[in-house]
């Protein structure tokens, strides 16, 4: 990368995160490219899994914090339900044995308190970066953005997967996950800046299967194919100059727990996005 795009003499740039579950842990590995090459966006548009790792960064968590941290907690599934249970999670056991016939779900406020670093700011007007979050008002049928006020019920609220996270209640909305409606929020990147980068975790195809998907992978997987349907029809209407999928469909929503095997995968992104956005800076500086 050149010396401009090397450092502060870059030209302005906007990120969008977009959610795809356990996918999304690949966001961390783009945080850590972008502390490598020592830039920073103007601006921050975070969906679901994506807003959980813009609001950490957008407070100045570096990337290899986050990875450090998400390790920890994702590397040992036992202790993290220990961490939750004595926080009074309900519908704990959703994360180990999904059933979609039990009506329980987890406090995403509580799980907040054990995914998320130290460091992350209590409100928006705190983050050292710009950022919206993408939710989903539940009974409007439609993309509710939320950047403005406590930052960590925004966040419970983009990432409240029906059936396993808790919808939010705001100012009489009932929020749910933004990825039902927005998953890789580009739209909300025009204007801002002179270049625009999007990472979709949405994954495209994968390894055929070897036969019906089970109850739960039937019902997540079916969300993920919408999911990828609305993105790919949000970039044609909003192009961004620096597109990053990384090479994780091969995860289901839920794998959380394979964290480092979505980060080892996510790895040679890395470079990808190192190359793309060298292109891009050199055509916006002309």
């Amino acid at each position: 990368m050149n010396d401009k795009a090397n450092g502060s003499q870059h030209p302005p740039f906007s990120l969008a995160l977009g959610g795809g579950g356990a996918r999304g842990l690949a966001h961390i590995t783009v945080i850590e490219a972008l502390d490598e090459l020592g830039v920073r966006p103007c601006f921050i548009a975070g969906c679901s899994i994506g807003a959980m790792v813009a609001a950490a960064y957008a407070s100045g968590v570096s990337g290899r914090e986050l990875r450090e941290h998400t390790v920890a907690v994702l590397g040992n599934r036992v202790k993290t339900a220990k961490l939750l249970m004595a926080r009074g999670a309900s519908g704990i056991t959703s994360l180990f044995d999904f059933n979609p016939f039990r009506a329980a779900f987890i406090d995403g406020e509580a799980l907040l308190d054990i995914v998320l670093p130290p460091g992350v700011a209590d409100s928006f007007a705190q983050l050292q970066i710009p950022t919206i979050l993408i939710t989903t008002d539940f009974y409007q049928r439609a993309e509710h953005v939320i950047d403005a006020g406590p930052l960590r019920p925004a966040v419970a609220a983009s990432i409240a997967l029906p059936a396993l996270i808790a919808p939010q209640v705001s100012d009489g909305r009932v929020l749910v996950d933004g990825g039902l409606v927005n998953p890789l929020p580009v739209d909300h990147l025009q204007g801002r800046g002179d270049v625009s980068v999007a990472v979709d975790v949405t994954g495209n195809t994968t390894e055929d299967g070897d036969g019906p998907p089970s109850t739960t992978e039937a019902m997540y997987g079916a969300v993920q194919i919408m999911q990828n349907a609305i993105t790919e029809a949000k970039l044609k209407e909003f192009p961004v100059d620096v597109l990053i999928k990384p090479a994780v469909a091969k995860f289901r929503v839920l794998d959380f727990f394979k964290v480092s095997d979505v980060l080892r995968a996510s790895e040679p992104l890395k470079d990808e996005l190192k190359t793309k956005l060298d292109a891009a800076f050199a055509t916006a500086q002309g």
